[in-house]
């Protein structure tokens, strides 16, 4: 496992925005920016816990939601999991 933290940007697929993650030791940041040329946030969430949730097409952080695209979803979700994150996924 990596020394924390550790970050990663991902584009979401939708609209030019993009999601950061961060892992620190025992909790996960995620903040989502806007497309424009000054990136702002838009918003942001923090799981108290190395514990994050999937959807068909979201990726769940603490109680916000952020929807990626399925093959980012995908990428996103295997980073997390490289990181020491439990990842739940929907059941079939």
């Amino acid at each position: 496992m990596s020394t924390r933290p550790v970050e990663a940007i991902f584009p979401t697929g939708h609209a030019g925005q993009t999601l950061a993650l961060m892992i620190c030791t025992d909790w996960i940041w995620a903040g989502l920016y806007d497309g424009k040329v000054t990136p702002s946030l838009d918003g942001c969430a923090v799981a108290p816990r190395l514990r994050a949730r999937t959807t068909t097409r979201q990726l769940c952080i603490g109680r916000d939601t952020y929807a990626l695209a399925p093959r980012v979803l995908q990428r996103a979700t295997r980073w997390l999991r490289q990181h020491g994150v439990q990842v739940q996924e929907p059941r079939a």
